[in-house]
């Protein structure tokens, strides 16, 4: 079990046998599609075109789809510059080329936050597509 705490099991499983996990779900699912509610407000206004996503209806992670020749890690790294969080498709990948895109999680921040994130996001997304243009080879921004 990877080391998984046995006091953690014990708890988790008398939480589910006293039946509060419809409780903690009843609190917890109209929060989370807030937070990825304003996720998406903010990609759809703040997003450049080209740059597109599924509206997930489950969980707490939205796959966003880079354009081709927007490199995944200079997303990263152009998105932490700005304060941003996110997931490199390299990291989830199998082979050497991976779909380029980035794993959002929309569940650890409030709403306001989670709207800010992706304005932030947005806008590094558009820098870096604004490099690419201006370089005018369709070379992929930030690979060597």
């Amino acid at each position: 079990d990877l080391g998984t705490s046995a006091l953690l099991q014990h708890v988790l499983a008398e939480f589910l046998e006293r039946g509060y996990l419809r409780a903690h779900l009843n609190r917890t699912l109209p929060e989370y599609r807030l937070r990825r509610d304003a996720l998406d407000g903010a990609l759809r206004e703040h997003a450049p075109p080209g740059v597109t996503w599924t509206v997930p209806d489950r969980g707490v992670v939205l796959w966003l789809a880079l354009p081709r020749g927007v490199d995944p890690e200079a997303a990263f790294e152009e998105a932490g510059r700005r304060g941003v969080l996110v997931s490199p498709s390299s990291v989830f990948g199998v082979d050497a080329r991976p779909t380029p895109g980035l794993r959002l999680t929309f569940c650890a921040e409030g709403p306001k936050r989670v709207a800010e994130g992706g304005k932030r996001l947005g806008e590094a997304l558009r820098a870096l597509m604004k490099h690419r243009s201006r370089s005018g080879d369709g070379t992929a921004i930030g690979t060597v």
